[in-house]
């Protein structure tokens, strides 16, 4: 079943850390806007691994799709309006598609 991860936008947010739960794997993701190229980035830890660095957040696209991790997050697809500083889980969201 897909789960949403929550995102949240804002100036106060532009840089945060959470745990999420994906499956049966527990992910520590850094999310971050970087404001030089008016992107936000994430960046994901599994078991003090981490396995993905500063992956953009782009609209319609599994993010880690670039990684080779074999399968072992599933898909992390972006959906929605492309984001900015201040819409960030708004009119946008990362959804989790596990393995079949």
């Amino acid at each position: 079943m897909n789960q949403i991860i929550p995102l949240v936008g804002g100036a106060v947010n532009a840089h945060q850390k959470f745990e999420v739960q994906l499956g049966k794997t527990f992910a520590q993701f850094e999310i971050d806007y970087r404001t030089l190229t008016e992107q936000w980035s994430a960046s994901i830890t599994v078991e003090g691994v981490e396995l993905v660095s500063g992956a953009s957040l782009q609209p319609n696209v599994d993010i880690i799709q670039h990684w080779q991790l074999g399968g072992t997050l599933g898909q992390l697809v972006f959906v929605g309006d492309d984001p900015t500083l201040d819409n960030l889980g708004a009119s946008n969201s990362l959804v989790w598609v596990p393995n079949s």
